[in-house]
Parts: C-alpha cells; structure tokens; sequence
C-alpha cells in the first residue's frame, strides 16, 4: 500500500489587471507631474484654467497679458447662449379657434 500524501495546491499570482489606455494616460501624467515637481519645485500647482485666473487677477502683471488671460477664461466661466427655434404645433382644429387665434396665426412669422 502506498502512502497518501495531501500537498498543498500549487500557489499561483494572481492575474495581473491589464491596463486601459486611461489608466496609462493617468499614471503618465503623473510621472510627468513627479518630474516637474523635482526639477521646478515653485511651478503653478493648479490647472489651466486656475492659471489663467490668477494671471488676470494679478495687478503685478501687465495690462495686456491680464486681458488675454480674462478674454480667453471667461468661456469656460460664463457659457454662451445658443439660438434656438421653436417650433409650435397646435392640437386643436381651426374650427374651434377663435376670429382672433386665426388672426394671430395669419399675421405670425412662419419664416
């Protein structure tokens, strides 16, 4: 008779997670900003948006470079109105309309 012998299962890594283009672009970015930080250690620390604030609010810098600035931040913090078209349908039939509705719609601008 042979003797019997319980091993422990074989110990595997576990699968490593395969990187999406958006996991990449993240930890590049973040080398990037790992080197800045060690080779410019007073660089502007915001984003560009917060750069460009700080431009136009700064009375140290010139009039010009602070109107750039403002002109070029203020689409990102006012947003634009866009022209719209309305169009109405009406649910009721022109006999039910009264002399005045029917005035009104010949006298609308459809065009």
């Amino acid at each position: 008779m042979t003797d019997f012998r319980l091993e422990p299962p074989e110990v595997t890594e576990p699968k490593k997670k395969r990187l999406n283009r958006n996991d990449k672009l993240m930890i590049d970015a973040q080398i990037i900003l790992d080197k800045v930080d060690r080779e410019m250690p007073d660089a502007f620390r915001g984003d560009a948006h917060a750069f460009m604030v700080w431009v136009y609010k700064n009375p140290d810098l010139d009039v010009d470079l602070r109107l750039k600035a403002a002109m070029n931040a203020v689409k990102f913090e006012k947003p634009t109105l866009a022209s719209v078209r309305n169009e109405v349908t009406f649910k009721r039939s022109v006999a039910e309309m009264t002399d005045d509705e029917l005035l009104a719609l010949t006298t609308t601008d459809c065009g």
